[in-house]
């Protein structure tokens, strides 16, 4: 009885023994395996970094502009996007159309204490300029109008006679033509396809009112002295002359075609 219970408890032990000695086994191989580099974000969330996962300086990092493209949407990262406009191949110079003065108007003239109205349409204009100087050209002077005015400001009057008051050199009786032209470039700027080109035209004239004389009192003080007497005496005179040519020859006429029928 002593002996089977000692031999069952031999075999319950062997197979004890057997069982935990696999076990052991899979930890030992487990152990001897080497484990591999996995690499990690750096921060945050996201996919790990390949490679060298060192930070990079701020001198070091490549920078990247970005622009607006006609549809509108930014490419590129890193600096702020800059705006810019697509100007077409077949794009025409821009330019100006006068609305008033009237175009059918030839040469309108306009006194010095006049309110002179100019008004105008953009053509072709696709890059609007920011500001617009318009000023009247005489004698090789520019008589200023309106300066550094908005460009969306397509109408100005002219008060003459207020800048008259205020001006050092006063506008003169005299031919004029008008010109505007984009404020951030000189007057005679060379045009560009999209852009506003400078404008010169309009002509138009302003002179110097004089009080007014009757007629018995007006003196010609560029006519020499007594020229206009002078004429009318030889303007008679020639009349006279041609009368009496006229009735000679008429009578001469008459005379001898009666004596033919005699």
């Amino acid at each position: 009885m002593r002996s089977s219970f000692f031999t069952a408890f031999a075999l319950l032990a062997l197979s004890s023994f057997s069982v935990a000695t696999p076990h052991q086994d899979i930890v030992q191989r487990d152990a001897l395996v080497p484990r591999q580099n996995v690499a990690r974000p750096t921060a945050g969330e996201g996919d790990a970094i390949v490679g060298d996962s060192s930070p990079i300086s701020s001198a070091e990092a490549p920078s990247e502009t970005g622009k607006v493209t006609g549809s509108g949407k930014a490419s590129g990262s890193g600096k702020p996007a800059s705006k810019t406009v697509k100007i077409p191949t077949d794009a025409q110079v821009g330019g100006i159309t006068i609305i008033t003065p009237n175009v059918y108007e030839q040469f309108p003239f306009y006194k010095d204490t006049d309110f002179i109205t100019f008004e105008w349409n953009y053509t072709s204009v696709i890059v609007t300029p920011t500001a617009l100087n318009v000023v009247a050209y005489a004698a090789n002077n520019d008589y200023t109008i309106a300066a550094n005015i908005s460009a969306q400001q397509t109408r100005v009057v002219w008060d003459v006679s207020a800048y008259n008051a205020k001006a050092t050199m006063r506008t003169p009786s005299e031919k004029y033509t008008l010109k505007i032209w984009d404020a951030s470039k000189p007057s005679n700027a060379a045009p560009s396809p999209g852009y506003l080109a400078p404008y010169a035209g309009s002509p138009f004239g302003i002179y110097q009112p004089k009080p007014y004389v009757p007629f018995e009192s007006y003196v010609c003080i560029s006519c020499p002295p007594d020229k206009n007497d002078a004429n009318t005496d030889r303007a008679l005179a020639g009349m006279g002359i041609m009368g009496i040519i006229t009735a000679s020859s008429f009578v001469w006429f008459i005379t001898h075609r009666f004596a033919r029928l005699n």
